[in-house]
């Protein structure tokens, strides 16, 4: 069953006690905090921005290749972007992965403001059982629509595509994709 979690789409049937949560983009902290109250989820938050000392996350950035990094504002939009920078380190999927232990995710939650087109395209395997992510076009990382599209063409491979629609946000016409994968088969993970 397709649910909205905090503005991401999510297959909530595949989710159980104690499921491992990897967003990327926790602004806020409403998508982690809403799956573990329901879920008991193991939730391991990302942000590049300094979102204050009040709760615990990783200022970190992930990217297509490990390093380091900065963060550009664009205040119009409300929206903080991974720039070369040595502010903080930045990690592939995989090697944040290694880093906190875990070997697999039950979800991947992308919301990085133009940073989700190059972790997706240079992901050499499935990493979750399903990934949540927002493509953004209203970010200077922005890509075409039929480089969106082959991004979705690669998942296909692993993922089945739930969810890929289209939205207008930040008031500005069509600038995101609000877009779900799921695992096609949970084996391929492992």
């Amino acid at each position: 069953m397709i649910e909205a979690i905090a503005e991401h789409s999510l297959d909530t049937s595949l989710l159980s006690s104690g499921c491992y949560v990897l967003d990327i983009g926790c602004l806020g902290f409403a998508f982690g905090d809403q799956l573990r109250r329901r879920y008991s989820a193991r939730v391991y938050e990302i942000d590049i921005s300094d979102l204050g000392k009040d709760r615990a996350y990783y200022r970190c950035g992930i990217a297509a290749a490990d390093g380091s990094g900065g963060v550009s504002t664009v205040p119009a939009h409300d929206s903080r972007q991974l720039i070369p920078g040595d502010h903080f380190r930045v990690y592939t999927i995989e090697s944040f992965s290694k880093h906190v232990g875990v070997p697999y995710w039950d979800v991947i939650k992308m919301d990085c403001e133009g940073s989700e087109y190059d972790i997706l395209w240079n992901l050499q395997k499935p990493p979750a059982k399903q990934i949540t992510v927002e493509f953004h076009q209203h970010t200077e990382a922005r890509r075409s629509e039929e480089f969106v599209q082959q991004i979705v063409e690669k998942l296909s491979q692993w993922y089945e595509v739930r969810q890929h629609q289209q939205w207008g946000k930040n008031r500005l016409s069509l600038n995101w994709w609000d877009s779900l994968f799921t695992l096609k088969n949970p084996l391929t993970i492992l």
